[in-house]
């Protein structure tokens, strides 16, 4: 069986997104993903591709072996892959989307205003 490949596209200049993906990274089983800025010209292209407008950043794609997931989903399968304890978030599964999705999209709504933003992005090669 081959290892699942994942990427994450994220915004490359928000602090909170730039934190997360540091966690993720520093707690990533075996390198099951690959992180790319939402700001870089393949970033813009991964949301073209699977739907999501370049000017949008309230949100992030995760691409799991070519299936986009976004906002609770996304990030619910993100932490079921870090192991424990991080993977017994996946018990938010439970909680109902439309109600999982509002709690991301007010975070993302404010992310920059509560946790600042950059510049420039530090992942973009």
């Amino acid at each position: 069986m081959r290892a699942q490949h994942n990427i994450a596209v994220f915004d490359g200049i928000c602090n909170l997104c730039g934190s997360i993906i540091d966690f993720i990274a520093a707690r990533d089983p075996g390198d099951l993903f690959e992180f790319v800025p939402m700001q870089t010209p393949r970033g813009r292209e991964l949301l073209r591709e699977h739907g999501i407008s370049v000017d949008r950043v309230d949100t992030f794609l995760l691409i799991r072996d070519g299936d986009a997931l976004v906002r609770s989903d996304a990030a619910i399968a993100i932490a079921a892959d870090l192991g424990c304890p991080w993977s017994a978030l996946a018990a938010l599964r439970l909680v109902p989307r439309p109600v999982r999705d509002w709690a991301y999209s007010l975070v993302a709504r404010n992310r920059y205003r509560w946790f600042g933003k950059r510049a420039t992005c530090k992942f973009a090669d």
